[in-house]
């Protein structure tokens, strides 16, 4: 998913509020340098077997989920809202669409679908770390670091 899904159009007017499309640049810029440190904690916490390291990157697991959660909803209150300023919503939303396509608009282009994957790949990775986390804990690390680099993969595309 590029950046680009919530740019703002060129020709918006420059506010002196940080508006949705920043906002949602930098969530989804930060989700892929937290991506970035929960593979490299696992892997380094597999590597001298700590538990701290592991927990940190179990955390960031649970952190992936909410940044995506959070990104999500921007974009879907961005189709809501109207704010054609943002040009993902321009080129795949109209204004006198119903609700209910409004909302499914958000997985409706190329970057909004990886977005939505990204979206349910970092809810049910976390489901699963959570619910083996204490059943397999050699494995764990091994787990989060492979969650990890497949959301990092797909939030840099």
């Amino acid at each position: 998913m590029s950046l680009a899904l919530l740019a703002p159009l060129a020709g918006a007017p420059p506010g002196g509020s940080l508006s949705i499309a920043t906002l949602g640049t930098a969530t989804i810029l930060l989700l892929f340098i937290l991506s970035l440190g929960t593979t490299g904690l696992a892997i380094l916490g597999a590597q001298r077997r700590s538990e701290r390291l592991i927990e940190g990157a179990v955390q960031g697991t649970y952190a992936s989920f909410g940044l995506a959660a959070f990104a999500s909803s921007l974009i879907i209150y961005a189709f809501l809202s109207g704010d054609y300023s943002i040009q993902y919503v321009q080129h795949t939303s109209d204004a006198s669409m119903p609700l209910f396509y409004k909302i499914t608009a958000f997985w409706g282009g190329l970057d909004g679908s990886l977005l939505f994957w990204v979206l349910l790949h970092t809810l049910f990775g976390s489901l699963a770390v959570r619910a083996n986390r204490k059943r397999h804990r050699e494995l764990i690390p091994h787990v989060v670091a492979v969650l990890a680099t497949i959301t990092c993969f797909f939030v840099g595309l």
